[in-house]
């Protein structure tokens, strides 16, 4: 926990604001100056950079499969670890994290294996879920089963559809 604020909102209503990060000194300081022989694989690459973040408190997390395309030439790592696993994960079709002090990698079509919290009412939601265009929002109180990279499940039933704006496609045709 980085810093906590507490405040009103109203008369009955108060609130308590946590600013958090997980993994931040090893995300913040963990430097590379690293070469790898020829015919390393991306797990290779992205083993060499949690190893340099160990030092800060991060271990390996969940990994999928990775590619087994072997580099021709070497491969230098310099820089921040971050920068680094950033372009192995591009290279490699995933987004990162650090999670519980894990590194987690999670393909871009794919999430986390694990168990698959239902959110309902009784389970925390605030609200009712909407349709967006750029997908489904929904809010719920702070719950530890929920994690980046990981799936829910909601009420197809419960979900507000998504209400295009006419107005604006009038105006714009005018």
């Amino acid at each position: 926990i980085k810093q906590i604020r507490r405040g009103r909102e109203s008369a009955t209503d108060t609130y308590l604001d946590i600013t958090a990060a997980d993994g931040d000194r090893a995300y913040n300081f963990s430097t590379m100056a690293l070469s790898l022989a020829a015919g390393s694989l991306p797990k290779d690459h992205a083993a060499a950079v949690i190893e340099n973040m160990a030092a800060q408190g991060v271990t390996q997390g969940y990994m999928p499969p990775l590619p087994e395309n072997k580099l021709p030439r070497g491969k230098v790592f310099y820089g921040m670890a971050r920068d680094e696993m950033r372009k192995i994960a591009q290279n490699v079709n995933t987004n990162w994290s650090i999670q519980d002090g894990k590194l987690q990698m999670v393909p871009l079509n794919a999430y986390m294996p694990g168990e698959i919290p239902v959110i309902t009412a009784a389970t925390g939601m605030i609200g009712m879920p909407e349709q967006t265009q750029n997908g489904i929002k929904v809010k719920t109180l702070l719950n530890p089963a929920i994690k980046i990279g990981s799936v829910i499940k909601l009420d197809n039933a419960s979900i507000q559809k998504y209400r295009y704006n006419l107005a604006r496609n009038q105006s714009a045709n005018n």
